[in-house]
């Protein structure tokens, strides 16, 4: 999966301690190319969770 993390104007859409965390290569103009197998799936999707939960209880919309 690639993805970019950036917006229009420069900002990160994921944080980038986050991604550190799973297994990716995040270049220097923000494309991020993620690999998720079977052994890393469940990891993986529950380290993004937790950031979407944090993010929408920050929001205030939890």
């Amino acid at each position: 999966m690639s993805f970019q993390n950036r917006t229009p104007d420069g900002k990160e859409i994921l944080p980038r301690r986050l991604l550190e965390d799973l297994p990716c290569k995040i270049w220097n103009n923000g494309l991020v190319r993620m690999i998720i197998d079977r052994t890393h799936e469940a990891d993986t999707f529950a380290v993004l969770s937790q950031w979407a939960d944090a993010a929408r209880q920050k929001t205030g919309q939890a």
